[in-house]
């Protein structure tokens, strides 16, 4: 291994990091995301500097509620690099029980909108080559979204985000539990794991 070019974030709040605050779009074009400043700070990997633009995390802020992402697990469609989002009550970790996502416009390092969708408690974000991104219940919420909620349970299913677009189709929902040809509890949920960057 031979040493290379290096990149503190200490200027921004941030003295060290781990993996899932990155969000790496590009060569050029990067992402790192500090809970504790609110902002997403831009880099470039291949000259490994911020470039001064940031981003207002404030944005997904609710009383009683603290908003936390998934940077690592962004999915990147078009423009626009979706983050998978949730807001989770600090004392005993109740979430909102919806599906959300942090959009961002790569080309003008803007946030254009938290797309949420009350549907289903989804939180794995699958692309397809056509551009649309699927999203799909994991296990990380697992027990309070399905298991401990007294009957009739939120059904398992997944919604989508059309390619181009930056919400999700109100059109579309898909009940999982009926692909296995059992109730809305069936389908299962998505093991989550340690995303490849490729969406797998």
């Amino acid at each position: 291994l031979v040493p290379g070019a290096s990149l503190s974030f200490a200027s921004v709040g941030a003295p060290f990091l781990v993996g899932w605050q990155l969000s790496i779009v590009s060569d050029t074009k990067a992402y790192m995301f500090n809970e504790e400043t609110e902002r997403a700070y831009v880099w470039n990997p291949r000259t490994m500097q911020l470039t001064g633009a940031s981003l207002d995390l404030s944005i997904g802020g609710r009383e009683g509620y603290n908003f936390a992402y998934a940077a690592r697990d962004a999915r990147l469609s078009g423009n626009f690099l979706f983050v998978p989002a949730y807001w989770y009550e600090e004392n005993e970790f109740f979430s909102l029980r919806t599906t959300a996502a942090l959009v961002i416009d790569v080309t003008r390092d803007r946030i254009v909108q938290i797309a949420e969708d009350e549907r289903c408690a989804a939180f794995s974000l699958v692309p397809v080559p056509s551009g649309d991104i699927y999203a799909f219940p994991d296990g990380f919420f697992a027990r309070e979204f399905y298991l401990d909620q007294p009957a009739p349970r939120r059904p398992l299913c997944a919604v989508r985000i059309r390619a181009g677009q930056v919400g999700f189709d109100p059109s579309y929902v898909l009940d999982l539990g009926a692909l296995v040809g059992g109730d809305a509890m069936a389908g299962g949920a998505v093991q989550g794991g340690f995303g490849d960057g490729l969406g797998n």
